[in-house]
């Protein structure tokens, strides 16, 4: 039986040492999203600043709540540099979620033009430190594209 047991807990640590999976290539290819989420935080600062567009500006708690349900609808990444990016991502739109005026209180523009800022930060942060480790990986151009350029 003590042999068995040893046996087992041998191919339990073989198997889980064995070949590292590829967590970073699919995660990147997921946060593509930040291309896109990227590019409508400008537009929504725009619409923010010109009395003209100013309800549209109003909706960008939609987007908040669509950015915030794609983050947290990935999986959690296992790798730990990966899972704290990932994890800082997610406190930033919980907290966007939570301190965003709502659009008829007279703070609301610039509690959202705060929560733009905080959300672009945040997404360049993750961008930022993905490119590095994709680089010191060895693995070639960075997929994500990020321009905070009207």
């Amino acid at each position: 039986m003590k042999h068995i047991m040893v046996l087992i807990a041998a191919l339990l640590v073989l198997g889980c040492g064995g070949q590292a999976s590829d967590e970073m290539g699919p995660y990147v290819q997921k946060m593509k999203l930040l291309e896109k989420y990227g590019k409508t935080l400008v537009e929504y600062e725009g619409y923010l600043t010109n009395e003209a567009t100013l309800e549209k500006g109003k909706t960008l708690f939609s987007v908040v709540e669509a950015f915030h349900a794609d983050v947290f609808a990935m999986p959690i990444p296992e790798d730990k540099k990966l899972k704290a990016l990932h994890n800082s991502l997610r406190r930033t739109l919980d907290e966007t979620k939570k301190k965003l005026k709502d659009p008829d209180s007279i703070t609301f523009i610039p509690s959202a033009q705060k929560r733009i800022v905080s959300m672009k930060e945040a997404i360049l942060k993750l961008a930022n430190n993905l490119k590095k480790l994709w680089e010191e990986d060895g693995r070639g151009e960075f997929p994500i594209n990020l321009s905070f350029e009207a």
